[in-house]
């Protein structure tokens, strides 16, 4: 599951750059923080 969600993560970042702080991967779900570029503020997308 792990490279899969490397791949995903990678796929994004390739299109919506940011800086992938940190993460915490759980059985269910997963915690994130990103930092976004000076110039983006649309962290909704």
């Amino acid at each position: 599951m792990i490279p899969t969600l490397h791949q995903a993560f990678r796929q994004v970042m390739d299109k919506r750059p940011f800086i992938m702080d940190a993460v915490v991967i759980l059985p269910e779900h997963l915690h994130c923080i990103w930092t976004l570029p000076p110039d983006d503020s649309d962290f909704s997308t």
